[in-house]
């Protein structure tokens, strides 16, 4: 494995088109279509999913459980993401209708923004516009008023929904899980100071999740 097909595979993934990834390289087209063939073939993996409109990362890189017999991971939260409405958007199984609408977001890198924007991608349907507000209190209140739809994890949408009048709709099974995981390697020993520090990254990611929900 080359480290500049590397840096060929995050191009590519950054820009999400082989083309401009090669136009940002300064590369021809074809080259970069045969490296990140070359890296694919090596990994025995495919690492994008082509359409029309480029390409999108498939779940191997993708967050979540890694499947590799020399890593362990541990999953310390695991919650299921769910897309928001207010009364005046249409059904968001109309996913194209949906993404005419503003998808309002905590962070323009929110993860469960980029879960949402690579099951529009597959769908080859326009990306929409997001606009970041900063808050939940805020977002869920700006969905009410029908001002645009958002991602979220259920536990936090149903805590909301007591207070808030929205829809909560289910994600396909491809696109709506979020777990957060602890990885480590299978070979190490666990010491002492090393199963304390597991122990408190379990407990201090629960208590952030706890925090979120009051």
């Amino acid at each position: 494995m080359d480290i500049k097909d590397l840096a060929i595979f995050k191009t590519v993934a950054s820009f999400g088109n082989i083309t401009k990834a090669a136009e940002h390289l300064n590369y021809a087209q074809s080259n970069v279509t045969a490296r990140i063939n070359q890296l694919e073939h090596e990994l025995e993996v495919d690492l994008f999913v082509r359409n029309s409109r480029g390409v999108v990362l498939t779940n191997s890189f993708v967050d979540g459980p890694i499947k590799n017999n020399e890593l362990v991971h541990e999953i310390c939260i695991d919650d299921e993401l769910v897309l928001i409405t207010g009364q005046q958007l249409p059904d968001p199984r109309k996913l194209e209708l949906i993404c005419k609408n503003d998808l309002i977001v905590v962070s323009q890198k929110c993860i469960y923004k980029r879960k949402f924007e690579q099951w529009v991608q597959f769908e080859n349907i326009q990306l929409p516009r997001s606009i970041q507000v900063g808050t939940w209190d805020g977002i869920f209140a700006s969905v009410e008023l029908g001002l645009g739809f958002s991602i979220t994890i259920r536990s936090l949408a149903e805590k909301y929904s007591k207070s808030n009048s929205f829809f909560i709709y289910e994600l396909p099974k491809a696109y709506n899980q979020n777990p957060l995981v602890f990885l480590r390697r299978k070979d190490r020993i666990m010491t002492k100071i090393m199963i304390m520090w597991c122990v408190i990254l379990h407990q201090a990611a629960r208590l952030i999740f706890a925090v979120m929900l009051r």
